[in-house]
């Protein structure tokens, strides 16, 4: 009688089973690595929106234009000067995670510093969300307002 080669299908199917199981574990450890990432590009965003907005107020305070509510989504904005770049700017949450009863924390919003509307390039704050938090910033709902100081959201 002839010995076959070759691997049982118990043999396969437990190999499939273990690979899947370890597949499974490392997708999970990634996921707060996934956070840490987009809290660290949100701060990198705003960090760049209160830049060009500094930039824009050194002539002179002036208002933003098209993006006057309170909480005006930044994407909105059209001027002035490079105030323009800040369609480039969105939330890195994506559309999986931001669910519409969660949509009010998936884009970065600008406000007076007070939290009132009519934002001014000498007088903001840029409202954001953190998932788990990045330096000194705990998770939850944050703001960098004029001269680029960070705090809280009104």
């Amino acid at each position: 009688m002839k010995k076959q080669k070759g691997f049982t299908l118990i043999e396969l199917l437990v190999v499939i089973a273990i690979i899947g199981i370890l597949a499974s574990i490392v997708l999970v450890s990634l996921g707060g690595a996934r956070e840490k990432a987009r809290d660290a590009q949100r701060l990198s965003d705003v960090k760049q929106l209160a830049l060009i907005l500094e930039m824009e107020s050194s002539g002179g305070s002036a208002a933003l234009v098209t993006c006057v509510a309170a909480d005006a989504d930044v994407i909105t904005c059209t001027g002035p000067g490079e105030v323009s770049q800040f369609a480039n700017f969105s939330d890195p949450t994506g559309s999986a995670l931001c669910t519409s009863a969660s949509l009010d924390v998936c884009q970065y919003s600008v406000s007076q510093a007070d939290g009132s509307a009519l934002a001014e390039t000498g007088d903001y704050q840029i409202c954001f969300w953190l998932e788990s938090g990045a330096g000194s910033l705990d998770p939850g709902l944050h703001s960098i307002e004029t001269n680029s100081q960070f705090g809280t959201c009104n």
